[in-house]
């Protein structure tokens, strides 16, 4: 392109960002915490090293126990291994779609998973 419109400023397609703002109430034998989740987070067991991600300090968890993934208008889990033990509402599972107040169990430790409208529901 040449001549005066060479120099003007492109015009940008406005980009849409959606805001992931869901957490994880997790509840450890010795506390409870919120976790806010983004478009990715692992679950780490203890054996876990060099890693970022929350860490359970349960020694019956793999180094990567599962996976909550940005999925759509939601989050997806997925578990970390074939022997990693994930149990959704009582079922175990390889990958699912969350809803809101589903109950993830690792090893001693529930999760709740609270999306953007529920989170400040009790």
């Amino acid at each position: 392109m040449s001549g005066p419109d060479a120099l003007a400023p492109r015009e940008r397609t406005p980009r849409t960002t959606r805001r992931v703002s869901a957490r994880l109430a997790v509840v450890a034998p010795d506390r409870s915490f919120l976790v806010p989740l983004g478009h990715r987070l692992d679950v780490l067991g203890p054996s876990a090293r060099g890693s970022d991600g929350l860490l359970l300090p349960d020694p019956s968890l793999p180094a990567r126990a599962c996976s909550f993934v940005a999925s759509g208008s939601g989050h997806r889990l997925e578990a970390g291994s074939q022997d990693a033990e994930v149990l959704v509402n009582g079922r175990r599972i390889r990958a699912c779609d969350l809803l809101p107040f589903d109950r993830v169990e690792l090893g001693d430790h529930l999760l709740v998973y609270l999306d953007s409208k529920t989170e400040g529901e009790k």
